[in-house]
């Protein structure tokens, strides 16, 4: 620690070397599940809150996909009309009373292909859908990481044989 009036501080730290590190890296490593193999999609995120909007757009983004976002079912439209999209992933409550699985049914209407990955905060997935058309979607339950989304989307390409 060295200071000097009118001159501030300065503090210097030395930390040993911790060789036995590396040598737990590679063991870490082999420990992790294999990651799922999914094709690069076209995916049309629904998302109102802007910060879990952008965490999603990241996330998706750094597995490899291409992704647009809105922030309500009315953009929604609009962007399906507009553009092709492989996967929906919407949040089941929406602002302006909105429902999340009420546009995905909606979606898949114009385009059966669409795979649909609902998303919610509320442990029920309940609020502002109904019972059914939330039984007819996977739901991811918010908040989640990297891997829960990726294993999600791997999960449900394998069930529409897309995998």
């Amino acid at each position: 620690l060295r200071n000097a009036p009118q001159g501030g501080a300065e503090v210097e730290l030395l930390f040993p070397r911790a060789p036995e590190l590396r040598t737990a890296l590679p063991e870490l490593e082999e420990e992790l599940p294999e990651r799922p193999e999914t094709p690069p999609l076209r995916v049309l995120v629904v998302e109102d809150e802007a910060a879990v909007r952008t965490l999603v757009i990241g996330l998706l983004r750094h597995l490899g996909h291409e992704a647009t976002s809105v922030t309500s079912a009315a953009e929604a439209r609009d962007s399906f009309r507009s553009g092709a999209f492989d996967l929906l992933l919407t949040d089941v409550v929406l602002a302006a009373g909105d429902g999340g699985a009420r546009l995905a049914e909606e979606l898949r209407e114009q385009d059966p292909a669409l795979a649909v990955l609902l998303m919610s905060g509320y442990a029920d997935g309940m609020v502002g859908d109904s019972e059914f058309a939330l039984a007819s979607f996977p739901l991811l339950v918010k908040p989640f990481g990297t891997r829960a989304l990726e294993a999600a989307i791997a999960a449900l390409l394998s069930r529409q044989g897309r995998a």
